[in-house]
């Protein structure tokens, strides 16, 4: 008797395209960056905050295009998706894509447990807010990774920007000075 099958996926996919395949904080960095290059940013601003301290913060924020609550679901949720890979994307952004595989976003974990994205586009009045702790996918990988909660929230915003802050806390390295320098 002949049946279909699927693959499940475990909670631990999140180890293996995160901090095993981005394995330096700079290459980590520049993954971000990149996603905000392909997003039509103009401006990327870099922020370590509290450095040395147990709430040092890395933030990454642009002035891209942002997401909606939708494209947060449909693109950055999507484990491995990536729109850069369809051409009438490439042709919209009118410049060469950075960025095409759908992992950078992994590069969170590279820097920390947790992250929080928020991302408005300049046609809604919302401002849309992801929170993800990343040892959440670490407790147990018999889990399967869709199975893991990732907290949503919003608030209105009724500027016409658009763009793109994550911060990046609970750091999995110390920065020093000449860390930064070298970036």
């Amino acid at each position: 008797m002949a049946e279909t099958l699927h693959f499940r996926v475990s909670s631990g996919l999140k180890n293996i395209i995160g901090r095993e395949l981005i394995n330096d904080k700079y290459i980590a960095i520049f993954e971000l960056v990149k996603n905000s290059y392909d997003a039509g940013a103009k401006h990327v601003k870099i922020s370590f905050d509290k450095l040395g301290t147990s709430d040092a913060t890395i933030t990454i924020s642009d002035d891209g295009n942002g997401m909606s609550k939708t494209d947060i679901i449909d693109k950055w949720l999507f484990v491995a998706y990536s729109e850069k890979r369809n051409p009438s994307y490439r042709d919209s952004i009118k410049r060469a894509v950075a960025g095409a595989k759908g992992v950078g976003r992994f590069s969170c974990d590279r820097l920390g447990e947790r992250v929080a994205l928020s991302s408005k586009v300049s046609t809604e009045n919302m401002r849309h807010q992801i929170s993800i702790s990343w040892s959440d996918f670490e407790a147990n990988s018999q889990d399967n990774f869709t199975d893991i909660n990732v907290q949503y929230e919003s608030y209105v915003q009724s500027d016409k920007t658009s763009g793109t802050d994550i911060v990046i806390s609970n750091l999995r390295e110390s920065w020093q000075r000449d860390d930064l320098l070298a970036l």
